[in-house]
This record gives C-alpha cells, sequence and structure tokens, in this order.
C-alpha cells in the first residue's frame, strides 16, 4: 500500500429531478441510460488510466500500469481507489467536462479520504466528507438571464439547438437535445426496453389507463452495513464482499424481477402484453404497464424479490391517462412508494419484521399537489392504504385479501352500481366510523340478499375485516372500474382469443 492514495466515492445529485425535468418520454429516457452509462464511460475514457474491470477480476493492489482502480459500483455510488491525489484530481476534471459535455444539468458529487490499513474507518470517513460535499453543493443550472432569450417551453432553459425532426422544427435547450441523442442511440443499439406508451393502452380515446409502477428495496443500507462489518478491517476481503454484494442485489431487484415480469405479462391478451422500462438501477426499477395488469405485475414483482431470504421491497403505483404529463404522475407513484416505506419503518419501530408493502393511487383529477395533500383532502379518512404484500395472520388485512375479495364481488351478483353506491356512502360521511350509518347499513343488508345463496363475499369479508370493513369497502369501490371489473385483466385463455 502507498502511503499517498486516496479512495474516492462519487455520486449524482438530484438524480429523479434531472430525468423528469421534462414530460416528454424520449428525454426521460435518454436521461436515463445516460446516468446508467455514465460511470463506465468515466472509467473507459478518462485520461488517468482506471482498472475498471471489476466484476470479472478479483480485487488485487494498485497494479504498475493504472493510476486507479474500481473498488465497486452499485446504489448509484461508484468508489475508486486512487495512486494520489493529483490523479483524483485530474480525474475529476475530465469527469465534470465529460458530464458538461455530454449530460448538462447532472449535478457530479465527488469526496475522497486518505487511504489507511482499516477499511471499515476508510469508508466511514469517506462516507463523511460525501455527505458534506452532497449537503454544501450547488447544482449549477442554464438560466435565461435576459428578457429576449428564447426559452424551451417545458424546461424553461435556454433554446440552444433548432433541428429538423420529421416535417417540423423543434427548438430545445442543450440539456434536452443530449437526452434525445441518448436515447437515438438506443434506438440505434436496439436497446430500447419496451413499447411506446400509445401501445400499452387497450384503446386510444376508449381505454387509455396507463400505471406508472415505482418499485424500491428495503433496508439496502443496512444491509451493506452488516456486509461490511462482518468482514474485518482488510481491503481484500471487504472489496469482494462489496463486489458480490452490489452484483446480487441488482439481480435481486431488477434482472430477475423484470424477467419474471416479462414472462408473466406474456399470458396477458395482446393489447395488455406491452410494457415500458423506464429506469432499472441498483434496487429501483420504474416501469409502465397497462393499468389493468397491475395486480399481477406487484404480484410476479415481489414473489421474485422475495426469492431470496430476507430481501424485500416496497411498491407505488399511480394510474394514469397516458396523455397526462408523465413526470407529475411519476411523482406520486414515487411518493406513493415512499409512502408504503413510511408504513414499514413505523411496523419495524413497533417490533414488526421488515416486510413489503405496497401503496396506490388513482389520478382522476388535477395533479397539483403532493399525495399527502390529495389524500388530505380526498380520501385518507376512509383508504386502508398501504396494503401489506403478504401477511402471515390469516386475520389480517394484506393486498391478497384486497384482491381476493374485489375479485369475488366483481364475479357476484352485484352491479358496478352497487359496489360504486356503498363507495359514494362512505366518501359522504364525516369519517369511517359515521360511514357506518343506517344507510351504509341499509345498502350492505340490501346487498347480502342480492348475493343469495352463493358466494357470500360481503358477509364473509365483514367477518375477515372487521372494524376496518368500511376502509375496505372504500379502496375496494375505488378501484374496481380498473382491476376487479368483469372484463379486466383476462388472459388469452380466458377470453377465447
Amino acid at each position: 500500500m502507498d502511503e499517498n492514495e486516496v479512495i474516492a466515492l462519487y455520486g449524482f445529485r438530484s438524480k429523479q429531478e434531472y430525468i423528469y425535468r421534462t414530460n416528454r418520454m424520449r428525454e426521460i429516457t435518454g436521461a436515463s441510460e445516460l446516468i446508467a452509462g455514465m460511470y463506465s464511460r468515466f472509467t473507459a475514457e478518462s485520461p488517468v488510466p482506471i482498472d475498471a474491470d471489476w466484476r470479472n477480476c478479483a480485487w488485487s493492489e494498485l497494479r504498475e500500469t493504472f493510476d486507479g482502480a474500481v473498488v465497486y459500483e452499485g446504489g448509484g455510488n461508484l468508489c475508486i481507489l486512487y495512486r494520489d491525489r493529483p490523479a483524483y484530481v485530474r480525474a475529476n476534471r475530465f469527469f465534470s467536462r465529460m458530464i458538461l459535455d455530454c449530460a448538462p444539468g447532472l449535478g457530479l458529487i465527488a469526496a475522497c479520504a486518505a487511504r489507511t490499513d482499516d477499511f471499515g474507518a476508510d469508508m466511514k470517513s469517506l462516507r463523511a466528507a460525501f455527505d458534506a460535499a452532497k449537503n454544501s453543493h450547488l447544482t449549477p443550472g442554464f438560466c435565461n438571464v435576459l428578457p429576449f432569450t428564447l426559452v424551451d417551453r417545458a424546461t424553461f432553459q435556454p433554446v440552444a439547438i433548432k433541428q429538423a425532426v420529421g416535417s417540423e422544427l423543434v427548438e430545445s435547450s442543450r440539456e434536452s437535445a443530449c437526452k434525445r441523442e441518448a436515447y437515438e442511440l438506443m434506438g440505434n443499439e436496439k436497446k430500447l426496453r419496451g413499447k411506446f406508451i400509445d401501445d400499452i393502452v387497450d384503446e386510444k380515446g376508449k381505454d387509455s389507463l396507463i400505471a406508472v409502477i415505482y418499485c424500491d428495496g428495503n433496508s439496502i443500507g443496512q444491509r451493506l452495513r452488516k456486509v461490511m462489518e462482518g468482514n474485518g478491517s482488510l481491503y481484500s476481503t471487504n472489496v469482494e464482499a462489496l463486489r458480490d454484494f452490489s452484483v446480487k442485489i441488482h439481480e435481486a431487484f431488477v434482472e430477475r424481477p423484470l424477467a419474471a415480469i416479462g414472462r408473466a405479462l406474456s399470458s396477458q391478451k395482446e393489447s395488455r402484453r406491452g410494457y415500458r422500462v423506464v429506469i432499472d438501477h441498483g434496487d429501483e426499477i420504474t416501469l409502465v404497464v397497462n393499468a389493468h395488469v397491475v395486480p399481477m405485475v406487484i404480484d410476479t414483482y415481489l414473489s421474485s424479490v422475495e426469492e431470496t431470504d430476507g430481501l424485500h421491497a416496497c411498491v407505488g403505483v399511480a394510474i394514469c391517462h397516458s396523455h397526462d404529463p408523465f413526470s407529475e404522475v411519476y411523482r406520486i407513484a414515487e411518493q406513493c412508494c415512499e409512502s408504503a416505506k413510511k408504513k414499514n419503518r413505523g411496523e419495524i419501530l413497533r417490533g414488526r419484521a421488515n416486510a413489503s408493502y405496497v401503496d396506490f393511487h388513482y389520478c382522476r383529477s388535477g395533479l397539483t399537489g403532493s399525495l399527502d395533500q390529495i389524500r388530505d383532502t380526498q380520501e385518507a379518512r376512509f383508504t386502508l392504504r398501504p396494503y401489506l404484500y403478504r401477511s402471515t395472520d390469516s386475520s389480517s388485512v394484506d393486498l391478497k385479501t384486497f384482491l381476493e375479495f374485489g375479485g369475488r364481488i366483481a364475479k357476484s351478483p352485484l352491479s358496478r352500481g352497487d359496489v360504486k353506491t356503498l363507495g359514494n356512502v362512505i366518501l359522504a360521511s364525516a369519517s369511517p366510523e359515521l360511514a357506518n350509518s343506517s344507510r351504509f347499513q341499509l345498502e350492505i343488508e340490501r346487498l347480502k340478499t342480492k348475493e343469495g345463496a352463493g358466494d357470500k363475499a360481503i358477509e364473509e369479508m365483514e367477518r375477515v375485516s372487521g372494524r376496518l370493513f368500511t376502509r375496505l369497502v372504500f379502496d375496494i369501490s375505488n378501484f374496481y372500474d380498473v382491476w376487479f371489473a368483469k372484463d379486466t385483466g383476462d388472459t388469452e385463455e380466458e377470453s377465447g382469443e
């Protein structure tokens, strides 16, 4: 070990804001691809020779022909060991210029710490330096400083490029042009992951509902700390453990679930097989699917993640029309996922085990507020969301309970109007408790009679859910048309195609 060596950590500030600064899907996909390939491009093109083949080679100290070596890449970060601080500075100068050229608007964060013989202590010092840099870093951005500056209406950045796209002239900022260029390169290399949005819906103009699904792993930072704590202070054992952890996390949360989702969607009828992967980095996936297949996609994803013992994830879903502003819908999906994670953290504090939770929202009206604001004014008093994915307690209400009773009601003699009437009666009440009014009870008794001697779904749902019955009914009523109506989610075999 050379006493001049430094260990460095790289990351990007406000990645989601950079990706979703526009509502144009091509630019969103291109921005995601730019971020995904930024580290590998940096290590390959840097004038400071960097040994970047960390996935196929065992860890070794810096070789003579290299001034840097990748320790690991994962979780949105890149860690590199440099021969000395001047090499780190030269590499940073190149990286910063590269971002200005190919991804303007993306904020780079870099920090370093002197290397010692104790890997754990070095990483602790490095993380502290990185957090300090992150908290003090200002992201530079282009702005229209003069009143006559022509601006891009989507990003409000100065127009820098005018180019012909088909028969029209498109004006765009430098940032937007770079994102579109990355998207076009993906198309040329046959890397586009999925269909266009309009090809995902059932029928444009009649049923154009789509769903943005945001999936994120639980407690990955804690698992990473446990990996490091169990390998002593040696660089060799810790680096190998980190590399193995990074590869396995990506496989468990991205590669295997996406493959399973693709297989599951292939059994749906033709109009519902399509999907579009927007982000698939680290332990995070964002994809767009037909709104009617969301329950199947959620179950496939979480089942795949939980195949690995101890792994769990949270899922946020925002249902909307295909013409709605994508960046705003994504924001709601992300907030749904955060709501699910908040629920999980609260249950852990109460002594429960780490688990998978799911939250979902139907964007029926304007997207002018946050999920909390929308819920506070519209449905927070009545909804049971977020749901635990899978409960070991047969008496508790989880996602399976919600989907099971929704499906049973859809197959019963009850009509759509019956279900919607229940939801409207609840919504007209001041609280779930007051919803159990004489009118609500009258409707329940009427529906029990209508069910007859067949599948007594309402009666059994009332028994299973207990005091949560009203909230469960409200959620089923809200999502009845999308997930439970009799023409929803048919496979080819079921539909006779």
